[in-house]
């Protein structure tokens, strides 16, 4: 999974991120794929946090089917009202395939005003 890993954005801006997904040969044939968004509090933390007031973040598409030597490109969108307090926020993007397969990827998000 390729993206950036370090964003700055200001309060009350909306980003978008580009995020590749190339699957390998270790699939078989098409398998499900999905994407989770969640506040990690701090970088490589596994706890899901409620995401802080005044901050959304998603992904399109979250949820598709994969297949074995293909890329994928998705759109992971960050939105920040002007209320949100200014500061670092860690995002920790997760996937995971119907065989099992999972992985995780933290993004530092700083805010400022």
């Amino acid at each position: 999974m390729l993206f950036d890993q370090s964003i700055l954005i200001k309060a009350g801006e909306t980003k978008l991120i580009d995020v590749t997904l190339e699957v390998k040969k270790d699939i078989r044939g098409p398998e499900a794929f999905k994407y989770s968004i969640s506040n990690a509090g701090v970088e490589y933390g596994r706890d899901q946090l409620t995401m802080p007031e005044g901050f959304d973040a998603s992904i399109e598409p979250f949820e598709f089917t994969a297949y074995p030597n293909t890329r994928y490109d998705s759109a992971l969108t960050i939105k920040t009202n002007t209320q949100i307090v200014p500061g670092e926020y860690w995002l920790r993007l997760d996937w995971t395939l119907e065989n099992g397969s999972r992985g995780s990827g933290w993004i530092e998000v700083a805010v400022q005003r």
